[in-house]
């Protein structure tokens, strides 16, 4: 699997899908750089994410809630493996049910409008 090392580490979201990236990412920050980051270091693969991500209702604060772990707060370690093992069949859903073992992550989960 490739990653790319990029210039531009803040790219213009495209549209896909017919998903505007304002409707993906809700003008939430921090969902905002996680998006940006994915399409600069994975073009190949920021499709399927979006495809991934619209099937799991993850949208806006949502997207910083499930991947803020990879892309935020470890990014300066950041290993693509991680990101690829999202790819995976159902490894969103594996990664939603075990944070919806903390109580506090899983009322901010229902909390956030999908």
């Amino acid at each position: 699997m490739y990653v790319q090392y990029p210039i531009d580490t803040a790219p213009e979201l495209p549209l896909v899908w017919g998903i505007l990236p304002e409707a993906l990412h809700r003008n939430n920050p921090p969902s905002v750089l996680i998006l940006q980051r994915v399409l600069a270091h994975h073009p190949q693969h920021y499709d399927p994410l979006v495809a991934i991500l619209a099937r799991k209702r993850a949208w806006g604060k949502r997207i910083e809630l499930l991947l803020q772990d990879i892309f935020i707060e470890n990014f300066n370690q950041y290993n693509p493996f991680d990101f690829f093992a999202l790819l995976m069949p159902e490894a969103l859903s594996d990664k939603i049910n075990e944070l919806s073992e903390d109580k506090e992550w899983k009322a901010e989960w229902d909390e956030v409008i999908g």
